[in-house]
């Protein structure tokens, strides 16, 4: 059992304990778990009966089991009966009692203080206004075009729009690189699906052609070996296709699309960009609510909190940077800045306003009273990760019906 011996602004001081018939029931249990492990002479193995095994090794063998269950089960009891009291600091705990006759620990901890969220209702908030063009219709119609373009092999120079098939093998410092090479490639000319300049170098080469392709990588590349590296591409021309598109008239739309017509494609096209673009306004409306929301919401969380995520960020900088093979310089500049100290303080900021974002979330759902359903769990997905997306997903809505969007053009 536990019992709540003090409390502050934001710590708490518990006793837990298990005495008398409780604190037998868990070393038993604990005896129960582990017996099977014993081989004890005039017995089967898994057989021997619990005296048996603490007179060979000791009275209290199974004590120290028991009172980490003990503290584990009441923690977890305390926790799940007094949500809003969630440990963010290592509890720590004092020992007062451990015998046979059982056990008595006094556990103090840090926890964020309740707060009251700030105004979030009847705010306005400005959000990008979204218009669909009739160029934007044309190139997701032009997609569908590309996907059933037809290529034709030509006896002539390289140009854009060609599809080249080449053979590569790329240098830096004159050793081949890993994964620089490859054979019978085929790269669309102008897709800029290789780095730099790379395809437009390719322009005006002829069948059986070998190009030397200078091209620089990128600082921030997420090969390190790399980054920022000079090299030097071998191509053979193969072949040169020309790329010809199919007619857009009623007959490819009815052969590609679920429609019947042109003029039906287009109208259903537009509709689906303007539902993308609705959702993509309705995701920035959403973000803007919050971040209004947050900054406006006083949250008292204990220093010693503060510096435990802040801590955690460096490692985790430290853990993916070494993923990607990059140094912390390197990865900043992936990242988009240009000194270690700006991404790892930025990093620092998200990391702190993304728990007060979560913390207030969850205090909205409790306004609202919005239950988390039962069956939205699934085996192998992580049960705080669903409830907080989904928990997220319903107090965007509520947010949304309850403030007012204010749609402007930009700039």
């Amino acid at each position: 059992m536990y019992k709540i011996d003090s409390k502050t602004n934001d710590q708490i001081e518990l006793i837990f304990s298990s005495n008398g018939k409780d604190w037998e029931e868990q070393v038993n249990k604990v005896y129960e778990q582990q017996k099977t492990k014993f081989n004890v002479m005039g017995f089967r193995k898994g057989h021997a009966p619990r005296k048996v095994i603490e007179q060979i090794y000791g009275e209290g063998f199974f004590f120290d089991d028991a009172f980490q269950n003990v503290i584990h089960e009441n923690l977890d009891k305390f926790i799940e009966e007094n949500p809003t009291l969630e440990p963010v600091t290592e509890p720590e705990f004092v020992v007062e009692n451990f015998s046979k006759e059982g056990v008595s620990v006094r556990v103090k901890f840090k926890f964020i203080p309740d707060f009251k969220v700030a105004k979030h209702e009847g705010l306005e908030i400005k959000v990008h206004k979204y218009n669909t063009t009739d160029s934007e219709v044309d190139a997701e119609i032009n997609q569908n075009l590309e996907e059933h373009a037809k290529f034709t092999d030509v006896d002539r120079p390289i140009e854009t729009s060609d599809r080249a098939i080449i053979d590569f093998v790329g240098y830096v410092d004159g050793v081949a690189f890993q994964d620089g090479s490859a054979k019978d490639y085929p790269l669309d000319i102008g897709s800029h699906s290789f780095i730099g300049n790379f395809e437009e170098q390719l322009v005006g080469a002829k069948k059986n052609d070998v190009v030397k392709v200078v091209v620089d990588f990128p600082s921030a590349y997420f090969n390190q070996e790399l980054a920022g590296k000079n090299a030097t591409f071998d191509v053979t021309v193969k072949q040169v296709k020309e790329k010809h598109l199919p007619t857009l008239d009623d007959k490819f739309v009815a052969d590609t699309t679920e429609f019947e017509t042109v003029e039906e494609y287009r109208k259903a096209t537009k509709e689906h960009i303007d539902f993308m673009k609705e959702n993509s306004q309705n995701s920035e409306y959403e973000l803007e609510l919050l971040g209004t929301i947050v900054k406006n919401t006083k949250i008292d969380m204990p220093s010693e909190y503060i510096k435990y995520v802040e801590d955690n960020v460096e490692k985790q900088i430290d853990k993916v940077a070494a993923v990607y093979g990059m140094d912390l310089k390197t990865f900043a500049n992936y990242n988009g800045f240009d000194s270690v100290d700006k991404f790892v303080e930025k990093t620092k900021v998200d990391a702190i306003e993304n728990i007060k974002k979560k913390r207030i979330i969850r205090k909205l759902a409790e306004e609202y009273n919005v239950q988390v359903p039962e069956n939205l769990f699934h085996k192998q997905q992580d049960k705080e990760e669903a409830e907080d997306r989904y928990l997220r997903e319903q107090i965007g809505k509520i947010l949304r019906e309850k403030n007012k969007k204010i749609p402007t053009f930009e700039d």
